[in-house]
């Protein structure tokens, strides 16, 4: 359908020709408790799978360590969770 000055213009796709997604885990737990309470990290992959392409390969980082006996990494449907060590997610990703 042609463009008219009337129609709202399309959003381009934020993600179009995206192979891979850095994600602050920490701040998006953050941002999405301020609407609804707080969420256990599993949360966000459950979330990022539903919005991100199958294509884009996620990869999300949280602040800290794992639970006791958690694992420092881990993979679900093309999301991998990494956590910052002592550093913080965003010294990490920035």
């Amino acid at each position: 359908m042609p463009y008219h000055a009337s129609m709202p213009r399309p959003t381009p796709d934020p993600l179009a020709g995206a192979t891979r997604l850095l994600v602050d885990g920490t701040n998006l737990l953050h941002a999405l408790s301020r609407r609804g309470g707080p969420l256990p990290a599993a949360a966000v992959t459950g979330r990022l799978r539903a919005l991100v392409p199958p294509g884009v390969a996620v990869t999300v980082v949280l602040d800290g360590g794992p639970a006791p006996g958690g694992a420092d990494r881990r993979v679900a449907s093309g999301i991998e969770v990494r956590y910052s060590g002592r550093r913080s997610a965003d010294a990490l990703l920035g």
